[in-house]
């Protein structure tokens, strides 16, 4: 190798001895200060942290939550016939009741627990009252007697329930079942009252005062 090559070399060397002690410098003093937020050591990206690059902030999925069903003044509606909810009811659309008539019919019900069952009580019946309106069509010209008759339901009392002429079957106050029909429609009306002693005579003078206020579709 001649002069020139040698000295080529050794500055090349030296050169690169150079460079190497800067990125050592500048590697230390990184680690000792800190890399800016949102910035990995090495990385040439700034964006903040918790922010994609689309410039959105990220944020985790709120759980759905509950929507209460009732507020003071809710009435039930179904098929022009109406009926008021006692303030603090819940209303719900669909049967809470169980009978042979809302299987097939469109229901909406109203209902409050004053004391829910413990959770190691298997199926115990609720402490609660409820109130019912369900609706079917009606294709027929039969009167609600001869229609109940035909149910095998024979004993039923003639009342006056708010504006509706009602059928009622054999019952108690805290179980009733009455019946309403209009052109193309029939409906029930389903109360059940199985709530704690200090409560019953209350949900009981609710459930009389609702009743008075049944609207039946004008005829």
């Amino acid at each position: 190798m001649d002069r020139g090559s040698l000295m080529e070399h050794a500055t090349s060397r030296r050169t690169r001895r150079l460079e190497g002690g800067k990125a050592l410098i500048a590697s230390v003093l990184l680690v000792a200060c800190g890399a800016p937020a949102g910035v990995e050591p090495g990385s040439g990206s700034s964006t903040p942290a918790g922010t994609t690059s689309a410039g959105t902030t990220s944020a985790g999925t709120t759980p759905a939550g509950t929507t209460p069903a009732t507020t003071a003044g809710t009435t039930l509606l179904e098929d022009g016939y109406s009926l008021p909810v006692p303030h603090g009811w819940t209303v719900q659309d669909r049967a809470v009741i169980g009978t042979a008539f809302q299987q097939d019919a469109r229901c909406v019900s109203a209902e409050t627990v004053d004391r829910p069952a413990p959770s190691d009580a298997g199926s115990p019946e609720l402490d609660r009252a409820a109130v019912q309106l369900c609706v079917i069509t009606r294709d027929d010209d039969l009167t609600l007697e001869e229609w109940l008759a035909g149910r095998s339901q024979r004993t039923s009392t003639p009342e006056r329930y708010g504006t509706c002429d009602v059928r009622v079957l054999p019952g108690t106050p805290q179980r009733q079942l009455a019946y309403a029909q209009s052109p193309g429609r029939r409906a029930e009306i389903a109360v059940t009252v199985t709530t704690t002693p200090e409560k019953t005579q209350q949900r009981l003078r609710e459930v009389a005062d609702l009743l008075t206020k049944l609207r039946c579709p004008q005829l």
